[in-house]
């Protein structure tokens, strides 16, 4: 006997498969084939037989049915003792049965007695079980009395026979019901059932065999074999109501089957576009949520079958339980797929998708089915083996499954994590920080350098979203590079705008920055969407629009930040007028060349040469202090504005000197002597150039030693630098001045 009685049920269903093939053969052979009838008996009655014993095995495990068995087998013995009274052997072999019968009663009994807590049922039962006893007894002395044929004896036994069949009801009715949860009476009436059918069938065959063309004997086989095929029914049906999860995994594969053939008419579906619609629950739900959902579901689906196949081996009270859990999740995985396909542009990503869902939920469906066959079978190689394979395939297809997914979600929460993080930036340009010592020149290199920075970065992240399909975790990783360059981005914001000196242009440049940050913050959304679904025209439109945005808020930003760079325009202005100047010395001296020392420059009348060379000379003087002026404020603590202002006023000085020198040459009656009074001129125009350009950006960049020019107070190679070529140039101007003063004019002295 198998301790365990998932065995025993499924030796029962196999030894109804063999009768009911007996029996069929019974049928089909009766009238043609008589001979074979004796064959198919004995099969038919070694199946009934089979199925007794396992159905006793089965119930052994339950003192419930076990007190119903053995009563039952004390009244049918009882009953025979008294049919037989005229074969006295036959009664006495009969009454033998009752005391054996009513011994395993006693046993079953005391068992029930012991696990029943209702003291009033167990007192009950222990008196019906007495009185049974006694009845027993009394049908053994009437027995003996018949055999010793005792007068009046044999109606002592009918009498006998028919107290026990009462004590026998009473201990019936007031047997407990199982303790465990599994009721096996049904079982063993079932069982029973099937015995006295085939009983009644065996004894039609003596007949038919005998008479094979008797009509009656015929009709008589035929009714009976139906009532047989009736009770085997009831049977199987019984065994089946307490296999362990049985019904639970009927239902289950019943499930599955449905959600297959969802599956299948979505693949179908998904091929005319536009046909395919997201289930109502999950109408605008995102392709992450779907994908994000699909994952969860199929993770919890994994653990499920490993709890199928742990009760399937080892535990099979909870299949039933585990096959419920399974079937439940199915339809949720089918539906997330169906929205997670309507959710995708893509044919081949549509039907790719598919394709593994329905692969891990038709694995599914085999491993339902051998978990069903491994509970009455754990012993059985093959089934077992079975049941291994399918378990791996359902654990191959859902990590096949999770596998597809898993690479783009990751890459799109990197994009939730970055649009996250960006977002929060937006608050911080609300107001600009302390510059920290950095002179406006130097924020606006330092943002001018990320901004280009951050182009590069949008343009691998885009790059990244249209390959989405080939390296999915490539989009999380630049969108993640995006996010890390968008802090320093604003932090080099808010310090342009506290070291910008107009207010107009800090709060331009704290929009413009917010603009950029909330753009690219987009630009980061519309490439996951891309990510997601990389074959949707309208996310890659919507792509190509946020990159657009961003190179149009970037533009903004640099914008404000020459907006805000006054030292740039002022000296721009200052060396254009300067340049201005250059150009009408050259036009000056080309024409004085070519005219034999005429100019074209208005003189008063009684104008001396030397009254004009000394204008020319206290112009020069002026122009020194303005250009130590200038060089001065370009590394003292002057402001923009203050420098701006010398660098106008210088340009104007040089102009004034052009002009001044002009007259001059115009004086000079040597055509050498004019063009090197000319030439020393422009000479100055030029290093003057140099000097501004210099004094700008040391002002801009006070700690970059490259821009630092010279102080014009020192002297030396005029290519050194700015400030020693400019005083070279003006020390050129002066010599040349001195034309027709007898000497060199001291100046420098």
């Amino acid at each position: 006997m198998s301790e365990n009685p998932q065995i025993n049920l499924r030796e029962i269903s196999e030894a109804a498969r063999r009768l009911t093939e007996a029996l069929g053969r019974i049928v089909a052979s009766a009238r043609h084939f008589p001979e074979k009838l004796g064959p198919y008996s004995k099969e038919a009655a070694a199946a009934v037989s089979d199925i007794i014993d396992a159905s006793k095995d089965a119930a052994s495990h339950d003192n419930a049915a076990g007190v119903h068995l053995s009563a039952t087998r004390v009244n049918l013995d009882g009953d025979k003792a008294a049919a037989h009274i005229a074969d006295a052997p036959a009664m006495l072999d009969d009454t033998k049965a009752v005391a054996r019968d009513t011994s395993d009663l006693i046993a079953h009994v005391k068992k029930a007695a012991q696990r029943e807590t209702d003291s009033a049922k167990k007192r009950e039962l222990i008196i019906a079980t007495d009185k049974a006893t006694q009845a027993a007894t009394i049908l053994a002395e009437a027995a003996k009395a018949v055999a010793n044929r005792q007068p009046g004896a044999e109606q002592q036994l009918v009498n006998a026979a028919k107290q026990l069949e009462t004590t026998i009801r009473a201990v019936l009715k007031s047997n407990p019901r199982s303790k465990s949860g599994q009721d096996f009476i049904p079982l063993l009436d079932a069982a029973r059932k099937v015995a006295e059918e085939t009983s009644k069938l065996v004894d039609v065959l003596r007949v038919v065999s005998g008479k094979p063309k008797d009509a009656t004997a015929q009709t008589q086989l035929v009714v009976h074999a139906q009532a047989t095929g009736e009770a085997i029914r009831g049977l199987v049906e019984a065994a089946e109501n307490l296999t362990c999860g049985h019904k639970e995994c009927k239902e289950a594969v019943d499930i599955i089957q449905r959600a297959i053939g969802d599956l299948d008419a979505t693949a179908i579906s998904a091929t005319v576009p536009g046909l395919l619609k997201a289930p109502a629950s999950k109408a605008g739900a995102t392709n992450q949520q779907c994908k994000e959902e699909l994952i969860a579901l199929s993770r919890d689906l994994a653990g499920v079958t490993s709890k199928l196949v742990n009760a399937s081996k080892n535990n099979p009270e909870e299949l039933g339980a585990s096959a419920k859990a399974a079937s439940e999740l199915v339809p949720q995985i089918v539906e997330s797929a169906i929205a997670l396909t309507a959710a995708t542009a893509d044919s081949k990503a549509q039907q790719d998708q598919l394709k593994l869902v329905k692969n891990a939920v038709d694995s599914l469906l085999v491993l339902v089915q051998a978990s069903r066959m491994a509970i009455g079978n754990p012993h059985d190689k093959d089934v077992m083996l079975s049941l291994a394979e399918a378990a791996k395939s359902v654990s191959g297809g859902i990590t096949e499954l999770v596998s597809s997914l898993r690479g783009g979600v990751l890459g799109l929460r990197a994009c939730d994590e970055a649009m996250k993080a960006i977002d929060a930036l937006v608050s911080e340009l609300n107001s600009a920080s302390s510059a920290g010592g950095k002179t406006y020149g130097q924020c606006t290199d330092e943002l001018t350098v990320n901004a280009k920075n951050l182009v590069d970065k949008m343009s691998q992240m885009v790059a990244a979203a249209k390959n989405a399909q080939a390296q999915p975790e490539k989009v999380g990783e630049t969108c993640l590079a995006v996010s890390k360059l968008m802090p320093v981005l604003v932090a080099v914001a808010r310090a342009s705008a506290g070291a910008a000196t107009d207010d107009k242009v800090s709060q331009k440049l704290l929009a413009s920055a917010r603009t950029v940050v909330t753009t690219s913050r987009d630009c980061v959304g519309s490439t996951k969407n891309v990510a997601a679904d990389p074959k949707n025209q309208a996310s890659i439109i919507a792509l190509s629009d946020s990159q657009r945005n961003v190179t149009t808020a970037l533009a903004g930003l640099l914008g404000a930040l020459r907006e805000g760079a006054t030292l740039e325009r002022d000296a721009e202005m200052a060396i254009a007028k300067i340049q201005a100047t250059t150009s009408d010395l050259d036009s000056a001296a080309l024409f004085a060349a070519a005219t034999a020392g005429q100019m074209e420059v208005q003189i008063q009348k009684g104008t001396s040469l030397d009254a004009v060379q000394q204008n020319l000379s206290k112009s020069v003087q002026k122009l020194s202090s303005t250009a130590t002026a200038v060089s001065a404020g370009s590394t003292q603590n002057v402001s923009q504005e203050e420098l701006g202002k010398r660098f106008k006023e210088y340009a104007g000085e040089i102009e004034q000197i052009a002009h001044q020198t002009k007259i001059v040459a115009s004086l000079l009656g040597d055509l050498t002597a004019q063009q090197d009074v000319l030439t020393a001129a422009k000479a100055l125009t030029l290093s003057s150039q140099s000097l501004i350009l210099s004094a700008r950006e040391s002002a801009s960049r006070p700690g970059d030693k490259t821009s630092q020019g010279g102080n014009v107070s020192e002297f030396g190679d005029a290519s050194e630098s700015p400030g020693e070529s400019f005083l070279f140039s003006l020390t050129l101007l002066c010599l040349s001045n001195s034309y027709g003063k007898g000497g060199s004019w001291n100046y420098i002295a």
